[in-house]
């Protein structure tokens, strides 16, 4: 998405997340997050914000892995990122996001 367009598209989700009745506690956290999101977008002088622009400010900010989250924490702070993506994208957002795991496949399967 447009850099210039973020504020348009966060204040949208926001209303949606309203909307849809989530607490004003999580509404406001969220606020903080796609503010802060916005204003390390600029300083950086991007023009298009991407969910790779999202892994770099919570890496360069916050220290973890936005798809690794190891505490509560880790998960508050990267879903509104998270959705922000996805509701500009599909219009809707999920209500989780679980980290991605890998599988161990045994070597007698591996040909399956």
């Amino acid at each position: 998405m447009e850099l210039k367009n973020l504020p348009e598209i966060s204040e949208a989700l926001l209303q949606k997340m309203a909307d849809d009745r989530y607490s004003k506690n999580i509404i406001e956290n969220t606020r903080w997050v796609l503010s802060h999101f916005n204003d390390y977008c600029q300083k950086h002088s991007l023009s298009v914000v991407t969910l790779d622009t999202a892994q770099f400010f919570v890496k360069e900010c916050f220290g973890f892995e936005i798809m690794y989250p190891q505490i509560p924490l880790h998960s508050v702070l990267r879903r509104p990122l998270l959705i922000l993506f996805e509701f500009h994208e599909y219009g809707g957002y999920a209500k989780t996001h679980k980290k991605p795991r890998t599988i161990k496949v045994l070597p007698s399967f591996e040909a399956l």
